[in-house]
């Protein structure tokens, strides 16, 4: 509005402006800072928000990203809860272990 008031090349020049910052902050900022607050890599979120921005639309770019982190943590502490009854991986666990006797 205030770019109107001043004339329609300020009014451009506003629009063009706005644009980039958009563009950079929705392509670069957001997902180097949503990745290193829920530990996923950056790749991972823009590939989420295409994904589901292209199956769902807006609902797939607003809950891609909570749904996936949910996701991951339920799948991981159902891992972590296998590793520990199984005998599969009892190799590891005791690596595991004995890197912490280490520190």
């Amino acid at each position: 509005i205030m770019g109107l008031v001043q004339g329609p090349a300020m009014l451009i020049k506003v629009l063009i402006i706005f644009v980039i910052e958009q563009t950079i902050e929705g392509r670069f900022v957001s997902p180097l800072v949503l990745g290193n607050k829920l530990s996923i890599h950056p790749i991972t979120i823009m590939f989420i928000l295409l994904t589901a921005g292209s199956l769902y639309g807006v609902w797939g770019v607003l809950l891609g990203i909570p749904i996936y982190a949910s996701v991951k943590v339920v799948v991981r502490e159902i891992f972590d809860w296998y590793r520990s009854v199984s005998n599969l991986y009892k190799d590891d666990i005791e690596i595991e272990g004995q890197k912490d006797d280490v520190k």
